[in-house]
C-alpha cells in the first residue's frame, strides 16, 4: 500500500485560505450596511461595469451596464462578469456573491503555492520558498481586495 505524503505547502495555503477568510470576514462586518451589497461582499464604484452586465443579460438578453451609449457595451473587459453569470448560473442571484467570494479565496490560496513553487525556482535554500509562501498568505496587505468584486478580487 502506498503512503500518502502531505506537503507542508498544503498546510500554509490552507492556513492561508483560512486567514484571508477571517480577515476579510472581519474587514466586512465592520463596514456600514451602505457599504456591503447584501451583506456579502464590499460595494466599489466599478460593480456597475462588473456586475450589472451579467445581470442585465440574464433579465433582458443583452450584455452592456446601465449607463448610456454604445460604452456600456465594453467598459470592462467581460471575464469578471462572465464568471459572476457563471456564479448567478449555477446558485442562482441569492448565493452568487458567496460563491464568487470562495472562487477568490480559492484562487488566492492556490497563488500560495505557486508563489512557493517559482520560490523553489528562485532560491537554493529549501526553507526560504516556505518562509515567502508563508509571508505571502497570512499577510493581509496580498488577501486585502478579496470580498470586493473587482478583477483584482482574482
Amino acid at each position: 500500500m502506498r503512503k500518502i505524503k502531505f506537503k507542508a505547502i498544503w498546510f500554509i495555503c490552507l492556513l492561508s485560505f483560512a486567514s484571508a477568510l477571517t480577515i476579510n470576514t472581519i474587514n466586512l462586518n465592520q463596514l456600514p450596511n451602505n457599504k456591503k451589497r447584501e451583506g456579502k461582499t464590499v460595494v466599489t464604484s466599478d460593480d456597475a461595469s462588473y456586475l450589472r452586465p451579467a445581470e442585465n443579460f440574464i433579465k433582458t438578453g443583452t450584455w452592456k451596464d446601465n449607463s448610456l451609449g454604445l460604452q456600456a457595451h465594453f467598459i470592462r473587459p467581460p471575464g469578471y462578469g462572465i464568471l459572476y453569470f457563471l456564479c448567478i448560473k449555477i446558485v442562482g442571484f441569492d448565493g452568487a456573491l458567496t460563491l464568487l467570494k470562495m472562487i477568490q479565496l480559492i484562487l488566492f490560496s492556490l497563488s500560495v503555492y505557486w508563489i512557493f513553487y517559482i520560490s523553489q525556482q528562485l532560491f537554493k535554500n529549501k526553507r526560504i520558498p516556505y518562509l515567502i509562501a508563508l509571508l505571502y498568505g497570512l499577510i493581509p496587505f496580498t488577501s486585502n481586495f478579496l470580498f470586493y468584486t473587482l478583477s483584482e478580487s482574482i
